[in-house]
């Protein structure tokens, strides 16, 4: 291997690294930033729905904005989308938006989610528990632009069995409730 292919390599490897450690962040952070503007307890936007509470011990309100699409009977959650401000240790909120969806997914595939079926963002599974298993997706200047452009997500999944299972997230209402939650851009 030359000195370039090392260094290109290194390169590559420094930003899968820091790309891990943001996603790692958002799936290992409990509270949502704290501050809310202009949201009541909870607030409809189209197909989303703003929540804040305040936790135990605390002063200030954690917010988030989330989506559960139902199985085609509407009897089973089959996704759960909470988008939002992460807390950051050096005090600086991270936007991201983590994807629940049930047990049983293939985690090294990941979850692709794309916007009006153009281009794909590979969010990858970083844990599983009793509620089903997370996947982080920053909201980046890239994704978050195509959320608040875009109609429709579809999240692909694909289950242990190999089924390709595509689930559809409405996008209506996502920007004006994710310019209500503090720290908006």
């Amino acid at each position: 291997m030359t000195l370039s292919g090392l260094n290109t390599d290194i390169e590559s490897m420094n930003k899968t690294v820091k790309h891990t450690a943001l996603v790692a962040l958002t799936t290992m952070a409990i509270a949502f930033a704290p501050g809310a503007r202009g949201i009541d307890d909870a607030q409809q936007f189209s197909d989303w729905t703003a929540r804040c509470s305040t936790a135990e011990g605390q002063t200030e309100q954690s917010c988030v904005l989330e989506q559960i699409v139902f199985s085609p009977d509407g009897e089973r959650p089959m996704l759960r989308a909470a988008a939002g401000y992460l807390q950051e240790r050096q005090g600086e909120p991270v936007p991201a938006v983590l994807v629940t969806v049930p047990l049983m997914v293939a985690l090294q595939e990941g979850m692709a989610v794309s916007v009006d079926k153009e281009g794909a963002f590979v969010a990858p599974y970083h844990h599983c528990n009793p509620e089903g298993c997370v996947a982080g997706l920053p909201l980046d200047e890239k994704v978050l632009s195509a959320f608040k452009k875009g109609n429709e997500a579809t999240i692909r999944l694909v289950a242990v069995s190999g089924e390709v299972m595509d689930l559809t997230l409405s996008l209506r209402g996502f920007t004006a409730g994710y310019t209500a939650l503090p720290n908006s851009q």
